[in-house]
């Protein structure tokens, strides 16, 4: 089997379900304003660490992620024929707007462990910006989309290019083998 450089899931979550995850998440109390992937990053934007290594920042969220997660890896293996690693090192949460800059980065280097970025803003026009780049392939943020790759692919979110009512959110899973 050839390894492609990443993996789309579209339909895992249905609109409505989409619609309260959102309206849930941002009007949940749990947001930094202080977010940065790494320390060498220009930007600063809202975000929130639900789990991290071996510790459960925030059980609520963690707990409501599982299912979707589950969900996530049972499509994934179905669609693709292969498993993604059973352990969860971390879930981060963004939300990012005009003002929001990011810089390309790796989530971990370590063998068999892979990143899903989910996109998690219900309505979004590909003329807003906003495409998750990996390594040079540009992947359109679709609502509902979760996208599957190595965590050592370098990758980032582009620049929103237009004022909207409303946040780019994002949901970072890194799964590890153990």
């Amino acid at each position: 089997m050839t390894e492609k450089k990443y993996y789309l899931l579209d339909n895992i979550i249905t609109r409505n379900d989409l619609i309260n995850l959102y309206t849930d998440l941002i009007g949940s109390n749990v947001w930094s304003l202080t977010r940065n992937t790494h320390n060498s990053q220009t930007g600063l934007w809202p975000g929130f660490i639900v789990k991290d290594n071996n510790e459960v920042k925030n059980a609520f969220w963690y707990g409501r992620f599982i299912g979707l997660l589950e969900n996530i890896k049972n499509n994934f293996e179905k669609t693709y024929n292969f498993g993604l690693p059973p352990s969860i090192h971390r879930i981060h949460i963004g939300a990012k707007n005009t003002t929001s800059n990011t810089d390309f980065h790796t989530d971990v280097y370590e063998p068999f462990t892979y990143t899903i970025v989910g996109f998690a803003t219900p309505e979004w026009s590909s003329e807003w910006g906003g495409e998750l780049n990996i390594e040079g392939d540009v992947i359109d943020f679709k609502p509902g989309r979760f996208v599957i790759f190595k965590s050592e692919h370098r990758h980032d979110g582009a620049k929103i290019k237009k004022e909207i009512n409303h946040w780019k959110l994002s949901l970072n899973f890194v799964l590890k083998q153990h």
